[in-house]
């Protein structure tokens, strides 16, 4: 194909396309991997901090150290 100055320029082949759309798809997954996983996170640092709060109550430790 030509461009309008009548150079030569090149046409992406049916191969480029399919590994453009490839790469394309494969970038949209590993985005939704990301986000999945901040929001898995998200939940684990908000049962970790809660598990350390009712931890660290002086009410717990009462009956384990008989005080």
């Amino acid at each position: 194909m030509h461009n309008h100055q009548g150079r030569i320029i090149d046409v992406p082949s049916l191969e480029t396309n399919y590994r453009w759309q490839n790469l394309k798809n494969s970038l949209l997954i590993i985005r939704l991997y990301i986000d999945t996983y901040q929001a898995y996170q998200g939940h684990l640092d908000t049962i970790l901090s809660a598990l350390h709060k009712s931890v660290d109550k002086p009410d717990n430790l009462k009956g384990e150290t008989g005080l």
